[in-house]
């Protein structure tokens, strides 16, 4: 039956003495709170049941949509009585009828139709009673968020979709998507016209920069997108931007007229040298017409005569011969307005031509006066930039190229400008690398100039009038780096700096920080230029305290602060270093203890550019909101802030509660820079978190080398943001790993450290969400306890035991430490043994967690809720030392330690060398499947337009893409020899065939779209994903995949000789049938059954009425639930599998046929959890896989 919007409930049980009232999700257990006296009542229960534990946890992110929620009670429950309901944005979602356990102290409640997607969830529970009557008190609330369940779109591009005048210079190509993607799979096409996809990267988790260059004018071009998925694996799907899939846009015609931009000899050039003049060469700005290779010359009074040039290759440089052309003492004329660009537009008729004519005069001797014919500035300009890329003088004739060399004078200050001449001599230009000032009158003195025959240049000429340019800059704009903003803008506020932005004061993008947590893109900034007096503090300076706040409560500013070059291009290399990149923050504060230099602060708004609505989607750009800014130079950073000024044991925020214990206040808002990498993001934030805000240190002193630190952390009030911690032997975050480093704490919470004797370094980070402006750094508490562990208390004073079948134990630690992941409450008991052989087994006698340690580096190696069904590999040389952490309590009252040898497949995994078939995405690839001499991909079996295999060489080489229809290919395939044969999943009554053969047993294709295998079948109407060979024949066997509702049916075929398959017998203990492999007693699969997701086998003799017996900890390792890879082993008796976590791999199941199977866990670590591919051969043996972590486009792999 089903239950909607609320399920009714109730149970019975026994007292643990777990306080009401308490969150379950995070408890902690003081190891120094004594036990409480029993009273007079003696053992009569009077206590009310509580939630212990939940499965998901509080705050646990990424639950799947039809994942049932666990409710673990304090005791048994009795009946009558209780709700559990569940809402998400204040809607109910309907609850399937509730399951109890054996002892109802479990309750487990799922949705009818899964949960929403992409949501919060509140699970409240509450009125449940005890079975002595004691009602519960208070109602518990768990809270936590799932997965996305549908389908990515592209929510907006650049350029945009359809958009007709896109510059032909465009660089970049954007597109954002509607959620975070999985940044490996996806690949862009180009088509339409000339140009290229270059380097790809993303600059938030939901926006995609490519690289394009060589588009041309007035061209429509078409990007196709293929194979992009979001984070969970589901496909991009067709969106209101993108109909069909692909980015469809147009450049502008070319409007833009040509410009001779050079010359030899140049426009209006005298005193030419005949007998030097071998040719004359122009300098056009764009590629030309290169058809158009004439141009008449006149000399003097002459008739016009023909002369013929020649191209460059790139179309912007021509070239006509001049010896014997020429004459001495003679206007020459030679006419270009005929030429046009590749585009047909006609020539500019500017400085560097007259009336579309390059004239230019001969003489026998030099006599002529050299003069100034233009300059850039022009004489008298107002308002330069005050970065300006140089100076530009185009003189008469030819000048003496020796001098490079001029000083400008302005701004009461002289600088020498460095300078070039082109070829003719005529055309100098001065580079001003670093800026001029501002509001200033400057001069650029040109008389010492002598032409080529040492003629002083004409001071009295009317374009100077007196030799000397003269020009004014302008006030700075701050809008890039040829115009920063500079202290001449800024007031002064005692030693302080201040600049005053009005909002929109930015209008472009220019150069915002490279570390914005907001995943949008095309933030107007601006820029400011900071010269720093003092050395770093360390050398007897100062540092720089930047304060930035927005003139907004709506819109944060982020920053970035480089130093010793302006453009962020460039932060990372040889000429400049990005010192700080901070997240938006409505006010910031940066301490930079650096030395003295020239920094560029780069401001930007938060928001960017953001899309809103959906019929149709509407972008828009958000202004820069205005800030003001503050720079000064301080004597020191402020306590807490760095390594230099940590808070210690002598800080005014410290006190000592007792022996061997610390605690210190942070008062909120306290620490407001960041110390601790370069950026809060990625690399350059403490090691466990993606991004983080405003830091600070404290510094503990650890007096034993034989103790731990008990650390705990309480934020004030928990509704804030919380914090991050990190533990480090060494304050300075570059210098090794962590030691420790928590999630996000809301709420109080502890954790231990173990470390040596001497400092430790406690990093505090705050909070940054992932759509707003980070949080201020939240009032925290600090305390800190030197502890010496009691036998079984910790992994480095555990109990030792001596590896059986069975091992009684008694856990009775009252303390919590180091608590493993899956003990999520209540005191732990630890165990250890040195291993005798290189793979352990290790299990439980009662059903309650269990974690195992690595006691040399502390490292958990593995948490399950349960290790009584399956016990938890360990792989290791023997002689290792293992830890074993349980619950304390009754619930487990032994372990159990097998040891084996490994017999698995273990060697070094070998890139096979192939080349990719063009145009062919290998990422959406869904089985593997080995002859004697190829390998088969099977690519997309869904699509109607993509579907096929790849065969490559088994040594490697080139891969060849077949084609064939979704029909006859699906996600499972076998080889027989040189055979292939797949099974289509889908269930059409007009196509009732599901296995065909692919490649004949010649190695040639088999027709088109491959033969029916099957005829005369009847599969019925469940889905088939699962296929795989009865080891030591030639039949295959197929699994349907079943449902809570449908029986998972199995079916043998002969593959020597087609006709219909057989059903061999239905089972409703298991479902979701993925992978499946067969010897001649049992079957194996991967699939669904009560107990979770694994791997299961069913004897063969009993399919249709045998319970399946998990030969993985069922939930406990992760398998797709619709795709699946298994491979048998039979020789060995070992089955390989293909796991589906964040970090894929392949297991082992030693032993599978036998009594006493053994999973052994990982044998290969490698792969992503889109990638499916697995094949064996026994005869090496040797493991082939597909991944896509060595090449991201997919790569085949060897392990023998």
């Amino acid at each position: 039956m089903r239950l909607a919007l609320l399920v009714a409930l109730v149970g019975c049980g026994d007292d643990d003495g777990v306080s009401p009232g308490v969150d379950a999700s995070m408890p902690r257990v003081d190891a120094h709170v004594p036990p409480v006296d029993a009273g007079a009542d003696g053992g009569r229960d009077l206590e009310p049941p509580v939630v212990t534990s939940t499965r998901p946890r509080a705050g646990e992110t990424e639950v799947a949509g039809g994942r049932a929620v666990e409710i673990r009670w304090s005791e048994a429950i009795a009946e009558g009585g209780g709700t559990v309901r569940a809402t998400s944005e204040g809607t109910t979602i309907a609850l399937e009828a509730p399951t109890w356990s054996p002892e109802r102290d479990v309750l487990l409640v799922a949705p009818t139709e899964g949960w929403p997607s992409s949501s919060r969830v509140v699970v409240t529970v509450e009125g449940f009673t005890d079975v002595a009557g004691n009602a519960q008190t208070d109602a518990f609330e768990l809270t936590f968020e799932t997965s996305d369940a549908g389908p990515p779109s592209v929510v907006s591009t650049t350029p945009t979709e359809g958009a007709i005048d896109v510059a032909r210079d465009l660089d970049a190509i954007v597109v954002r998507f509607s959620e975070p993607m999985n940044p490996y799979l996806g690949t862009l096409a180009l088509s339409g016209g000339p140009g290229a996809l270059g380097a790809r990267s993303w600059a938030g988790e939901d926006e995609l920069h490519v690289a394009v260059s060589g588009l041309a004018w007035g061209t429509t071009y078409h990007i196709a997108l293929d194979g992009f998925a979001d984070v969970e694996g589901n496909a991009l799907a067709a969106s209101a931007v993108l109909v069909d899939g692909a980015l469809d846009f147009a450049t502008v015609a070319d409007t833009t007229a040509p410009r001779v931009v050079d010359s030899n000899p140049t426009n209006e050039q005298l005193d030419l040298d005949v007998v030097a003049l071998e040719s004359i060469r122009i300098t056009f700005d764009e590629s030309m017409d290169v058809s158009r290779r004439t141009a008449s010359l006149a000399v003097g009074e002459g008739a016009p005569t023909t002369l013929t040039g020649n191209w460059s290759a790139d179309g912007t440089v021509l070239t006509f011969a001049a010896t014997g052309r020429v004459s001495a003492q003679a206007v020459h004329r030679v006419d270009l307005s005929a030429m046009r660009d590749a585009a047909g537009n006609a020539l500019v008729l500017d400085v560097n031509l007259s009336e579309g004519e390059l004239v230019f005069t001969t003489s026998p001797t030099d006599e002529a006066i050299p003069f100034v014919v233009f300059a850039s500035p022009a004489e008298g300009a107002t308002d330069v930039p005050t970065r300006a890329m140089g100076i530009e003088v185009l003189f008469s004739e030819a000048m003496d190229t020796t001098t490079t060399q001029l000083d400008l004078v302005g701004g009461g200050t002289t600088r020498a400008l460095a300078g070039t001449w082109n070829a003719a001599g005529t055309r100098l230009l001065l580079a001003i690398p670093d800026g001029i000032g501002s509001n200033a009158p400057h001069a650029l003195d040109l008389r010492a100039l002598r032409d080529a025959s040492g003629n002083a240049l004409d001071p009295a000429h009317p374009y100077l009038g007196d030799g000397v340019l003269d020009f004014t800059t302008g006030t700075p704009t701050g809008e890039d780096c040829s115009d920063p903003l500079t202290t001449a803008v800024a007031t002064r506020d005692g030693d302080a700096w201040v600049w005053t932005i009005a909002p929109a004061a930015f209008g472009a993008q220019d150069g915002a920080p490279t570390c914005g947590t907001t995943a949008t893109s095309r933030h107007r900034d601006g820029v400011i230029e900071i010269v720093k007096t003092t050395p770093d503090i360390a050398s007897g300076g100062r540092a720089l305290r930047i304060e930035v706040v927005s003139a907004t409560s709506l819109n944060g500013v982020q920053f970035e602060v480089l130093r010793g070059a302006c453009d962020p291009a460039l932060a990372t290399g040889a000429t400049g270093t990005r010192e700080i990149c901070a997240p938006a923050r409505l006010r910031s504060v940066q301490y930079l203890d650096v030395p003295a230099g020239n920094y560029y602060l780069w401001l930007a708004e938060r928001r960017g550019q953001v899309t809103e609505g959906t019929s149709p989607p509407m972008t828009f750009q958000v202004a820069f909101p205005g800030a003001t800014v503050r720079v000064e130079e301080v004597a020191a950073l402020p306590e807490g802030e760095s390594c230099g000024s940590p808070y210690t044991s002598t800080s005014s925020n410290h006190s000592a509660p007792g022996v061997d214990s610390h605690q210190w206040t942070v008062a909120f808002d306290a620490l407001r820079s960041m110390e601790y990498g370069a950026s809060g993001v990625g690399e350059d934030a403490l090691s466990c978190v993606s991004a983080q805000g405003a830091d600070g240190v404290v510094r503990v002193d650890k007096a034993r080398e034989s103790s731990f630190l008990d650390v705990t952390v309480e934020p004030f009030p928990r509704e804030d943001g919380g914090i991050y911690v990190e533990a480090r032997a060494a304050c300075d975050a570059s210098s090794g790993d962590a030691l420790q480093c928590t999630r996000r704490i809301q709420s109080r919470d502890s954790f231990q450290v173990q470390a040596s004797a001497g400092p430790v370094w406690l990093w505090l980070a705050s909070y940054v969400p992932t759509s707003a402006n980070t949080e201020p750094f939240p009032r925290v508490t600090i305390r800190t306890r030197e502890v010496d562990a009691a036998p079984g208390e910790t992994c480095a004073t555990a109990i030792p035991i001596t590896p059986d079948a069975t091992v009684p134990i008694t856990p009775s630690t009252t303390t919590r430490y180091f608590a493993p992941s899956c003990i999520t409450s209540g005191p732990v008991t630890y165990y250890r043994y040195t291993t005798t052989r290189e793979l352990d087994l290790v299990g439980t006698v009662g059903t309650a967690p269990m974690a195992l340690i690595d006691r040399t580096s502390g490292a958990e190696l593995g948490c399950w809720d349960d290790a009584s069904v399956v016990p938890m590999p360990r792989r290791a040389p023997a002689g290792s030392e293992v830890c074993i952490a349980v619950p304390s309590g009754a619930s487990i009252t032994a372990l159990t330690v097998r040891e084996l040898d490994w017999t698995g497949i273990d060697g070094d995994a070998t890139v096979i060398p192939v080349t990719r078939p063009e145009g062919v995405t290998l990422t959406s690839e869904a089985w593997l499947a080995l002859s004697p001499t190829q390998l088969h991909l099977g690519i997309t079996p869904d699509s109607t337009t993509t579907a096929g295999f790849v065969t490559f060489p088994r040594a490697g080489g080139a891969g060849t893409f077949v084609p064939v229809t979704r029909y006859s290919i699906g996600n499972a395939a076998v080889t027989v020899g040189d055979a292939l044969y797949s099974v289509d999943e889908t269930n059409l009554a007009a196509r009732p065939s599901r296995l065909f053969r692919l490649i004949t047993s010649m190695g040639g294709l088999d027709t088109p779209n491959g033969t029916a295998w099957d005829p005369g079948s009847s599969y019925g109407t469940g889905d088939i994903d699962a296929m795989g060979m009865i080891a030591g024949t030639d039949t295959v066997i197929m699994a349907n995949e079943g449902t809570t509702t449908l029986p998972t049916s199995f079916f043998t075929a002969s593959l020597t000789t087609a006709g219909g398959a057989i059903r061999i017998g239905m089972n409703s203990g298991i479902r979701d049938a993925t992978a499946i492999a067969a010897n001649a007693d049992w079957v194996f699969v991967i699939g669904t059954t009560g107990l979770g997701r694994g791997v299961y086998r069913l004897p063969r003799a009993t399919l249709a009425t045998a319970t399946p017996q998990p030969l993985t900890p069922p939930g406990e390792v992760s398998f797709n639930t619709t795709n699946g890879s298994m491979v048998y082993d039979a020789a060995r008796d070992v089955l390989y599998v293909r796991t589906n976590g964040s970090i894929a791999t392949v297991d082992a199941i030693f032993g599978a046929s036998t009594a006493t199977p053994a999973y052994a866990g990982p044998v290969v670590v490698r792969g992503r959890s889109t990638d499916h591919g697995l094949a064996l051969d026994p005869t090496v043996p040797a493991l082939f896989l597909f991944e896509t972590v060595t090449d991201a486009a997919g790569s085949l792999v060897e392990i023998r």
